[in-house]
């Protein structure tokens, strides 16, 4: 089915998961059954090459538990879950939607958060007492806009949960925001970990990733293969090779932590 083909082209391209169905998509368009046999389809494609998750859109409470029962039977490997929206429900109703789907099931869990895109707000404390109930809810994704004014709230909020610490995935928003998320979080004293060298250099207290010039001039052999009448469907794909390791030293004295000296001796950068 092409639907497997799919899953085995996203596996063997060096996809990290799957995820499925999609919010804005398959969910409008496929009835309760065919969603089922459509993610027994996902997982038997993925096999045990790659994670499954598999997404929560029912609306109605009862719909959603049944049906992260049904997905952990599947043998999926996580949920996530987007809060009902459709006849504008409370902030204390979404919080209950989203714990009973919790405590239906213990797989590794994301909530969708999208205030003010879809009307899925929960405030800020609910998001950490759900953190705090249930420790399979272990990712929030976002959604917002304008999304600077929320950053900024966020990690001010989060900056007065103790012992806390923010991991920043290589994408663009982030990146574009960067300057202003490590100044709160100096200011808050918790540190920031990222892919991108630029956090460190900004500020941030790690950055672990892949060495960017190196990729480009990994990409530039393909081009050069292909100059010269290679095949683009012919040639494999390949992942990164290089990667590095920035810490920032006067972050970290800021921020009062002592970096253990193994990890010293493998940066390949100390920033002073």
């Amino acid at each position: 089915m092409s639907l497997a083909r799919e899953v085995g082209f996203a596996c063997d391209a060096g996809a990290n998961g799957v995820a499925f169905p999609g919010f804005a998509s398959e969910w409008w368009k496929l009835t309760e059954d065919e969603i089922d046999r459509a993610a027994e389809i996902v997982i038997a494609a993925a096999g045990s090459r790659i994670p499954v998750i598999l997404n929560i859109t029912a609306q109605a409470t009862c719909h959603a538990v049944a049906a992260a029962q049904r997905f952990t039977r599947m043998g999926c490997q996580g949920l996530m879950c987007l809060p009902p929206f459709v006849g504008g429900t409370t902030g204390s109703e979404t919080f209950r939607h989203v714990a009973r789907v919790l405590e239906s099931s213990s797989l590794p869990f994301m909530l969708q958060w999208s205030p003010s895109l879809a009307g899925t707000g929960i405030e800020w404390p609910d998001l950490a007492k759900l953190e705090r109930r249930f420790p399979h809810c272990q990712a929030i994704k976002v959604d917002f806009a304008p999304p600077a004014p929320t950053v900024t709230r966020l990690v001010a909020e989060f900056g007065r949960e103790p012992n806390g610490a923010l991991v920043l995935p290589p994408e663009p928003f982030t990146n574009v925001h960067r300057k202003r998320i490590v100044e709160l979080a100096t200011v808050h004293k918790f540190p920031i970990v990222s892919a991108l060298r630029s956090f460190a250099e900004e500020g941030g207290l790690i950055a672990y990733g892949v060495n960017i010039p190196a990729l480009f001039r990994q990409s530039a052999e393909y081009v050069d293969r292909i100059l010269k009448g290679g095949k683009p469907a012919d040639m494999p794909v390949e992942r990164p090779t290089k990667f590095e390791l920035a810490i920032n030293m006067k972050t970290a004295k800021a921020i009062g932590l002592t970096i253990p000296q193994p990890l010293l001796l493998r940066a390949d950068e100390l920033i002073q």
